[in-house]
């Protein structure tokens, strides 16, 4: 994943792009899409049991690993479940 992620940094920075959407891996506390020291926005999409395997065994730990994609003084877009 860290070689696609470099790749997309690399063709951001060489064609002077002014904005981007980075999806994390699987999960955004050890993420190399947290080498962003200051993004616009962060936000997650839904959390599910998908990756129960790599995140953690309940909602709870996969949620505190996607949270870790959110930064200090950053806002927050999010799907709210209906």
């Amino acid at each position: 994943m860290f070689v696609i992620t470099r790749y997309c940094y690399s063709t951001t920075i060489t064609n002077q792009v002014d904005a981007t959407i980075l999806e994390v891996g699987v999960g955004g506390t050890y993420d190399c899409t947290n080498t962003v020291p200051r993004p616009i926005v962060t936000g997650i999409s839904s959390l599910g049991i998908d990756h129960v395997g790599v995140l953690g065994k309940s909602i709870g730990e996969i949620a505190w690993q996607k949270g870790g994609i959110y930064k200090v003084s950053v806002p927050v877009a999010h799907h709210r479940a209906l």
